[in-house]
């Protein structure tokens, strides 16, 4: 939710939204932020991905991700953690997966 507000709404014209939800998956608990705001390019979103799958933070501006993704895979498994999707110009959502229990 931070970085939706400080990446995505901060520097946003207009109203910004942040929506956060949250669903079963079966035995998983899934948590969407999604935002309004400045999106990613194709190549920033894949650098992000990236930082987050090599398991370390090489860039700074995504240590908060890498960390949180990695608790969350190394309390739970390799089934769980964080998957980003954008559109530049449109906004970002941040899907979480947790366990249930």
């Amino acid at each position: 939710v931070e970085n939706a507000l400080y990446h995505g709404i901060k520097n946003k014209r207009g109203k910004g939204m942040i929506r956060i939800e949250g669903e079963l998956d079966g035995e998983d608990c899934i948590l969407l932020i999604t935002d309004n705001g400045k999106g990613m390019t194709p190549e920033r979103l894949e650098q992000v991905r990236k930082g987050i799958r090599n398991r370390k933070a090489r860039e700074t501006d995504i240590y908060g991700l890498y960390n949180v993704n990695e608790r969350i895979r190394l309390n739970f498994g390799e089934n769980y953690g964080i998957t980003i999707t954008s559109t530049y110009g449109e906004g970002t959502c941040v899907t979480v997966r947790l366990p249930q229990h």
